[in-house]
């Protein structure tokens, strides 16, 4: 009797929870970012489609997971830190490491 009621409560959280889930526009693609000032340097960032995706400087390259939630891109390292970018509605990403500088993103392929 009691998976009964269970039963139907649990379908209806799913469900639920798949509605909320606010995958927003395709923000998927290659990113650029100025060289930071007194340095030509440009920064990439790459978004797959299947949530992975790298940051590359000079000839450094991390890659990362990531996600959108709203107006936020999360890019989750493999140490399991979080860096939060905001979008902005001409598809460009704007991401502030605190210390270090603020970078501005703008598309260059989908």
């Amino acid at each position: 009797m009691r998976s009964i009621i269970i039963t139907p409560a649990l379908i209806a959280c799913l469900f639920l929870t798949a509605l909320s889930c606010d995958r927003g526009r395709d923000i998927s693609g290659k990113y650029k970012a100025a060289g930071l000032p007194g340095n030509a340097m440009e920064s990439q960032l790459v978004l797959n489609t299947d949530g992975k995706g790298t940051w590359k400087v000079d000839r450094e390259e991390t890659s990362f997971t990531w996600e959108q939630r709203g107006d936020e891109v999360l890019l989750h390292s493999k140490t399991g830190g979080v860096i939060i970018g905001k979008l902005a509605p001409n598809d460009s990403i704007e991401i502030s490491l605190p210390g270090i500088d603020n970078f501005h993103f703008t598309r260059t392929e989908r």
